[in-house]
């Protein structure tokens, strides 16, 4: 999919479309005081996730985004989506099996 005006799915996936996440999380700015860091997060709501389920990450924080991606391409995830509006970043992260090292 290519990019559009108002923040449009990135992915060139052609399923990214019809993939509905199994769960979603909200990961807060660093300010936020009893937040637990963000690849924990990310890391523990992956661990819940079946093969084929997608986890939808929401951030208003773009550092945020591009260490989430980094990480769970290295683990064996798959971004199939990621979309940005404004200060909002919504990335979708596909289990494609249960491995091991995770």
């Amino acid at each position: 999919m290519a990019p559009g005006a108002n923040g449009a799915m990135l992915s060139d996936s052609p399923s990214s479309a019809e993939l509905k996440p199994a769960a979603v999380i909200d990961v807060p700015a660093d300010g936020d005081t009893c937040a637990r860091p963000p690849l924990e997060r990310v890391r523990q709501a992956l661990s819940s996730l079946g093969p084929g389920q997608v986890l939808e990450v929401r951030t208003h924080v773009r550092e945020h985004t591009l260490t989430v991606t980094v990480w769970a391409q290295r683990m064996g995830f798959q971004i199939v989506g990621r979309e940005e509006q404004g200060r909002e970043a919504r990335l979708l992260i596909y289990n494609p099996a249960l491995l091991e090292s995770r």
